[in-house]
């Protein structure tokens, strides 16, 4: 009996300390997580095609912007007040990013730019039914179309289009102003299209590797075009990269980054920049892309 008495006693306090040790409140250290850097990302504004007026189609890149906010893994920069009261780009670059705006956005120290185009409504006449009950259908065709393209690197990282249609009796709507019509139905499917776009778009763009860049190189301190605004945050280790020029089509160049060439850590973080101090390699010279360590 005196033996099962501590033997129960021994069982109890076994049980006690295995509860303790599984706790919620144990005190054991837990590893953090590293912040992960947010991505500047710059929408101009829709080339209209579709003939919806500068008003409708600045609607549009408002509410595609809108949507983006969603997401947060995104930094979103409004376009210059002169882009927004109209594109300035040539309707082709809808489709292909100009590699002057690129430029001019990495001026900016943006990650993504996207451009999207409202192409022309296609509306064609279709047969519907069975003979001889068949009979005929207006049938409107819309479409956008957005490209994002890797500032740093020139690379394009996503081309999408997203499309809907919609069809009306022929006969009911003969004769009467297309326009309207086309103007009205395209409103009725744009919010739909830039849905399905925007969704896209929030789930590509944080699969890009952040890029950065070295801005200046003084008294052994390291500027970098990162700060508060995308999360960074003191002691970040970043891999240095010379950047590696591959000519593309037409006047276009992508580049990427090669063999790291060394390490530096971010000793100092301001709203928009941060400085750094080198921990590996080097030497380091402006221009130099900059990723974080994994």
């Amino acid at each position: 009996m005196k033996n099962a008495l501590i033997f129960l006693i021994f069982a109890v306090f076994l049980v006690a300390a295995f509860c303790c040790s599984t706790s919620p409140h144990s005190t054991a250290p837990t590893r953090m997580e590293k912040p992960v850097l947010k991505l500047r990302t710059m929408v101009l504004p829709f080339i209209d095609q579709a003939g919806l007026g500068a008003k409708k189609a600045g609607e549009v890149t408002e509410e595609f912007i809108g949507l983006l906010r969603g997401s947060p893994s995104l930094l979103i920069y409004e376009p210059p007040v002169s882009m927004r009261l109209g594109p300035t780009q040539d309707p082709e670059f809808g489709i292909v990013i100009s590699p002057e705006i690129v430029r001019w956005a990495g001026n900016l120290q943006l990650n993504i730019l996207v451009t999207g185009l409202i192409a022309p409504v296609d509306i064609t006449t279709e047969k519907t039914g069975i003979w001889p009950m068949n009979d005929l259908q207006r049938v409107y065709h819309v479409a956008v179309i957005i490209n994002a393209v890797d500032v740093n690197t020139g690379v394009l990282i996503l081309s999408r289009v997203a499309s809907r249609t919609e069809s009306l009796p022929y006969y009911e709507y003969q004769g009467l102003d297309e326009g309207p019509i086309t103007q009205q139905i395209s409103r009725s499917l744009l919010a739909p299209i830039l849905q399905e776009l925007a969704a896209t778009a929030i789930e590509t763009f944080p699969g890009t590797p952040w890029t950065g860049k070295i801005l200046g190189v003084e008294n052994a301190r390291i500027a970098i075009n990162a700060g508060k605004d995308v999360g960074l945050q003191p002691g970040t280790r970043f891999e240095v990269f010379e950047p590696e020029e591959i000519p593309a089509h037409g006047k276009r160049s992508i580049y990427f980054p090669d063999k790291p060439i060394g390490e530096i850590e971010v000793v100092s973080v301001m709203d928009m920049d941060a400085l750094a101090v080198t921990r590996e390699g080097g030497p380091f010279f402006p221009g130099h892309f900059i990723r974080p360590k994994k």
